[in-house]
């Protein structure tokens, strides 16, 4: 046997031994990192930190516009995954973001556990949802060929899989965050709800919301003797 057969077989040993485990996401990246470290996967300034958070030195960097936020990632993405139909990113008719992931690259048919090799993908998305701060929306779809409970329970599964995903890698508020399930309710545009293209799951970034809270709590907060008094001359 050569060497290369046995780290193969100590990788696949391994991972085995997460999936029969009890899930706990961040012990699970930890391992994870530090399997593809060790077989050189993981490119360089990469890893994950004493909370199995992912970490990388190109993300430390403090990144206040949202555009830079999406321009980075959308590279980082189109060179990993985009135009292998597997993934996508587009936006929809209300000028919301959208990270379409197909089956294939996620899961397993009839699964709603991970493909070991999604991690880094979803980490680096986690990085920038931390930094965007806005709500975020998973969608689970499937297509129309089994039975429509079996459909909602396994859309519903994997959006929450991929909701709960990101909330512990880039540790944000659960309140964000919501997981919905379609079943094959919402097929792609211009496929059969029998196209087993349908089976993904979106995540949607919400637009910016202008709120009149900040202008309402500035006005409130003005002293009243600073208004202007009413005019005694007659109103010139």
């Amino acid at each position: 046997m050569s060497f290369c057969d046995l780290l193969t077989l100590l990788l696949c040993f391994f991972l085995a031994l997460i999936a029969s485990s009890t899930r706990d996401e961040a012990k699970v990246r930890k391992a994870m990192g530090s399997l593809l470290g060790a077989f050189g996967i993981l490119p360089a300034g990469t890893g994950f930190d004493s909370q199995g958070r992912y970490t990388s030195m190109a993300e430390v960097i403090s990144l206040s516009a949202e555009q830079t936020l999406f321009t980075t990632f959308e590279a980082y993405f189109d060179e990993e995954v985009q135009g292998s139909g597997r993934a996508d990113i587009y936006v929809d008719e209300q000028g919301r973001k959208r990270i379409r992931f197909t089956e294939a690259f996620l899961f397993a048919p009839g699964s709603s556990q991970f493909h070991p090799k999604t991690m880094l993908i979803l980490d680096r998305l986690a990085v920038m949802l931390a930094q965007l701060g806005r709500p975020v929306e998973t969608e689970g779809h499937t297509d129309a060929t089994q039975g429509r409970d079996s459909n909602w329970r396994l859309s519903a599964a994997r959006a929450q899989a991929v909701m709960r995903y990101l909330e512990v890698a880039g540790n944000l508020d659960a309140n964000s965050l919501t997981a919905v399930g379609f079943a094959d309710s919402r097929p792609v545009a211009g496929l059969s709800p029998q196209d087993d293209r349908n089976r993904r799951v979106e995540i949607v970034v919400s637009t910016r919301v202008e709120s009149s809270a900040p202008r309402a709590a500035l006005e409130a907060s003005i002293p009243t003797s600073a208004a202007p008094s009413p005019s005694n001359d007659g109103g010139r």
